[in-house]
């Protein structure tokens, strides 16, 4: 079997899952790295480790099913080289064992020939982003008693580029930096600049086709208003975090009927 998913998406956890829920979940889940192995050793050290996980169980090890591998979760095999790769899928796919390989690969073409299973990238669920939320404030934050509708909305607008990790690291920053707040809001939020310009930009276009000079008024609208909300309203701190002089500021303020 292989796990297709892109960067920022924890395999291993869902390769753990399967096991757990699996009919053998009682035996060994096993964490195979290629990358963890000699480079100069790499095939020779890996197949003996391999193969003796994948071999049959001793008398003893028959006896007591937690001393038997119920699955191997394979990660690194778009990292290695092209012969050793191919070697190594096509003993996979013919291996007579009863052990469970799943795969981790962020490329499909790798996963040719097995059961695979695509995990979307966070940017295609935007729907779950709530309950993620939820979720990652009761196990970082549980003092949180409110939630913030416009800190949710801002969120769903982002693309997050390190996926689910992503967004799990934006949630226990900010417990990390609020550790008592009984409120997550937009000033709990730790996005940097490109983030916030991701944010700004999917928000201005969500609105449909617009004129050229429109869109760059809107943008830089929304940039400053999510700015200023973040800030709560400390116009210093938005001129500061936008690197812009005060001045400069207070003028585009006006000139864009910010009040």
């Amino acid at each position: 079997m292989a796990i297709v998913a892109e960067n920022g998406i924890d395999k291993k956890e869902i390769a753990k899952l399967l096991h757990d829920n699996s009919r053998t979940p009682e035996k060994k889940f096993i964490h195979l790295n290629l990358l963890s192995f000699d480079k100069d050793y790499l095939e020779g050290h890996f197949f003996i480790t391999f193969k003796e996980l994948l071999s049959f169980p001793s008398e003893e090890g028959l006896l007591n099913p937690k001393n038997m591998v119920g699955t191997i979760f394979l990660q690194g095999i778009e990292l290695i080289e092209e012969t050793f790769r191919q070697t190594l899928i096509q003993y996979i796919k013919d291996k007579r064992s009863l052990v469970r390989v799943i795969i981790s690969t962020t490329d499909s073409k790798f996963s040719r020939g097995f059961e695979t299973l695509t995990i979307p990238p966070l940017r295609e669920r935007k729907e779950d982003i709530s309950a993620m939320v939820v979720g990652y404030l009761n196990k970082y934050a549980p003092n949180v008693k409110y939630i913030s509708p416009k800190a949710i909305e801002i969120l769903s607008y982002y693309d997050y580029p390190g996926n689910y990790d992503e967004l799990e690291g934006i949630i226990s920053s900010s417990a990390v930096i609020f550790p008592m707040a009984e409120v997550f809001n937009l000033k709990s939020l730790q996005l940097n600049l490109p983030a916030f310009d991701n944010i700004v930009e999917n928000k201005v276009f969500s609105q449909g086709s617009m004129e050229l000079l429109k869109v760059r008024r809107e943008y830089e609208k929304s940039l400053i208003e999510l700015t200023l909300e973040k800030s709560n309203g400390d116009k210093h701190e938005a001129a500061r975090f936008l690197d812009f002089p005060y001045s400069i500021f207070l003028e585009r303020l006006k000139a864009l009927g910010i009040s």
